[in-house]
């Protein structure tokens, strides 16, 4: 027997498997925390807990990574509930006209602080 007969031939490729990403659901509970910690503005909490809400479902749609996507979605469901209450109660807040008598009693003292 020659060697040529007796060697294995190892140009056998394998396919190439990929996991299934969980970028989704890491990008669902980043933007989720930052819409929870800026829930006091309107211009970056509505935006990030929208895209946080969208990434997550899209998360879990694909199967994997399924508690950062939850995550994501609870972190930005919160973050907008808080910034619905804190609207409506600032606005409560104006139109009893507490607001105004609160500031002026604020800048009185300011200025007493400021005279001693």
């Amino acid at each position: 027997m020659s060697d040529e007969n007796n060697t294995f031939n190892n140009d056998f490729q394998a396919p190439d498997y990929k996991p299934p990403g969980s970028g989704f659901g890491i990008a669902s509970m980043v933007c989720g925390i930052l819409a929870l910690i800026t829930c006091c503005i309107w211009c970056t909490c509505i935006p990030l807990a929208v895209v946080s809400i969208v990434l997550g479902i899209l998360q879990i749609q694909k199967g994997t990574a399924k508690g950062m996507a939850i995550a994501g979605i609870v972190c930005s469901s919160i973050g907008l509930i808080l910034f619905i209450a804190l609207t409506l109660w600032g606005s409560y807040l104006e139109s009893t006209g507490f607001y105004q008598e609160f500031m002026q009693e604020y800048m009185q003292q300011i200025q007493q602080m400021q005279g001693m």
